[in-house]
């Protein structure tokens, strides 16, 4: 049973996670832990072996109606970059931004020892990619992303200021000085 999620600065998420080499009970058995973690917490998304502690190249996906277990996967293909906004179970109550493929295509191992691919687009293409990186012991707070992500609020007060600063310029170019009162109503458009 899982009980805690691998959370930075620990050691253990930074490192490449070693290939299965046989699909045997213990790990049918953390496959079905990990899936019952996902539900249990009702968590739509991804959770990559190395974030409960298991240094293997296994991950599952919990999407809508998908649940996949991913054993020894491998990109095949990507196509397209989006910026995605994302968080993840090991770096809680953070928000970074992201780039990731519009479009990926994977080849795995299921637990029945089968081949398979698996084509995401969209959503479904940022678990994929974000939970391969966790596997390559690759962090969303690493330098390779856009940085953390500003919270709705701050974000607005800097965009206001740097409106503010802009009207600002542009009036003592014409000789004006404006008293603050009157730069907020010309920000909300007033």
């Amino acid at each position: 049973m899982i009980s805690n999620i691998v959370t930075v600065p620990d050691v253990r998420l930074k490192f490449k996670c070693e290939p299965i080499k046989k699909i045997d009970n213990d790990i049918k058995c953390l496959a079905f832990d990990m899936h019952r973690f996902l539900k249990d917490n009702e968590i739509n998304g991804g959770l990559a072996a190395n974030q409960v502690g298991h240094s293997i190249r296994l991950f599952i996906i919990h999407l809508d109606s998908i649940e996949c277990t991913l054993i020894n996967p491998e990109i095949v293909k990507m196509k397209g970059v989006c910026n995605s906004i994302e968080q993840c179970l090991s770096i809680p109550g953070e928000l970074y931004e992201a780039k990731r493929p519009k479009v990926i295509k994977i080849r795995y191992t299921n637990l029945n020892g089968e081949i398979r691919s698996i084509k995401g687009h969209d959503i479904l293409a940022k678990i994929l990619h974000h939970e391969i990186e966790h596997l390559d012991g690759l962090l969303i707070n690493s330098g390779k992303y856009v940085g953390r992500c500003e919270d709705a609020l701050t974000r607005k007060k800097r965009i206001d200021n740097e409106k503010k600063e802009k009207v600002k310029d542009e009036a003592a170019k014409s000789g004006l000085i404006l008293p603050d009162g009157v730069l907020g109503s010309v920000i909300k458009g007033k």
